[in-house]
């Protein structure tokens, strides 16, 4: 039986698990932002080094000199895909003789590949020189940009992205083994997976910077559980092998959580509209809200209902929140007031959670029981959203499309 170097099995793990998870993220954008110039900028970066990882990968297992010389060229204009994308991100040009000085080094780069004598340490010590050079110029671009020409959320996505190239930069050199001979595992496929978590993934815009951190830890910290308990039970033999491990794990989950991500955000955009918007009258409302995924079990009290409710402070209740929440009672007003007494009245009688107005006169409310699973800000925005829908339709008769 033939024994396979650990360290090309996980170099080639890691390699393949970037390439998917940067192929991933490239099609989310291509289904999310065909139009966009930025998109279709990040979208052939990520293609490229995609292609980069798949190439070194078959160069790494079986030796080609033909794949070795393809993962050079990649990696060599790799940089200049970086500027283009930061071209992008800060919607100006960069200096042309930047332009040209990348240009000129891939060029030696790829050339030196092609030289019998220069394929080797040489060739590579060219690409590591310029790939650095490439990197720090496209950071140093955004760090020093017009911050007021850029709107707050171009200038939050640049933030994140800089901070991910600070991580990536160290880890990119470690895929160049010729420096370091007895490192475990290259690094440079997991920092591109982090940096597209961190700045391009399908959720990266949404939330705070933090909570994307604390979800990279979180997966940093199971992989390392993971190849813990493998050391533990004497499968990984050495700590080189827990390291490999580790890696293999982050780079798997993080795959996994960019398809997730990519999924879910396919999903979200495929959702329909709220259907209460297109309620042509009162009887169209009432057959929609019946039907309406999260509050078609709300139940609709007419004036006849709520007549034993009937005081001047419930009504001035009512003009102050349309939208009643039995969570924020007594929705500033003291416990005994009269409007919040017979508020509260009106949840317990029927079970409610929420309560809202439809209509003023004659009076209409109507209550549901919000499970504690979907409430969420989003849901108190649809119900919210319901809420003026239903004003409008019951006190105007007919919504004008």
């Amino acid at each position: 039986m033939t024994l396979v170097d650990p360290r090309l099995v996980a170099d080639i793990a890691v390699n393949l698990f970037g390439a998917a998870g940067l192929l991933v993220a490239s099609y989310g954008l291509r289904r999310s932002s065909p139009a966009s110039p930025v998109a279709r900028r990040t979208r052939t970066a990520l293609i490229l080094c995609g292609a980069l990882f798949v190439a070194r990968s078959i160069a790494w297992a079986s030796g080609s000199a033909l794949f070795s010389w393809i993962t050079l060229a990649l990696a060599a204009v790799t940089p200049i895909a970086v500027l283009v994308v930061a071209e992008g991100l800060l919607r100006r040009h960069a200096p042309r003789w930047l332009k040209l000085a990348l240009l000129v080094a891939a060029a030696i780069a790829i050339a030196a590949g092609l030289v019998p004598g220069l394929a080797g340490m040489p060739a590579n010590f060219l690409l590591l020189a310029g790939v650095a050079g490439g990197f720090a110029a496209s950071g140093i671009l955004l760090a020093r940009r017009d911050r007021s020409s850029l709107s707050e959320g171009e200038n939050a996505t640049i933030r994140r992205v800089l901070g991910a190239m600070l991580l990536l930069a160290p880890l990119i050199a470690t895929d160049f083994r010729m420096l370091w001979p007895d490192l475990p595992v290259r690094f440079g496929a997991l920092g591109a997976l982090i940096m597209l978590y961190l700045g391009f993934g399908p959720a990266s815009t949404g939330g705070h910077g933090w909570e994307r951190l604390l979800s990279l830890t979180t997966f940093a910290a199971v992989a390392v559980l993971l190849a813990a308990s493998e050391w533990a039970s004497g499968i990984a033999a050495d700590t080189g092998q827990l390291i490999r491990s580790a890696a293999i794990g982050l780079a798997g989950l993080m795959f996994a959580a960019l398809v997730s991500e990519f999924v879910g955000a396919r999903a979200e955009r495929r959702k329909a509209a709220d259907p209460l918007l297109e309620a042509a009258d009162a009887d169209d409302f009432m057959q929609r809200l019946r039907r309406h995924p999260v509050i078609g079990d709300a139940r609709v009290l007419a004036e006849d209902d709520l007549a034993p409710l009937s005081h001047a402070r419930f009504d001035s209740l009512l003009d102050a929140h349309p939208l009643l929440r039995g969570s924020d009672a007594p929705w500033g007003r003291s416990p005994t007031d009269d409007g919040v007494e017979r508020a509260l009245s009106l949840l317990a009688t029927y079970g409610a959670t929420h309560a809202m107005r439809l209509s003023r006169r004659p009076l209409r409310i109507a209550v549901l029981a919000l499970p504690q699973a979907v409430a969420d800000p989003r849901t108190e925005s649809e119900l919210k959203a319901a809420q003026r829908i239903g004003e409008f339709v019951f006190e105007r008769g007919t919504v004008v499309p």
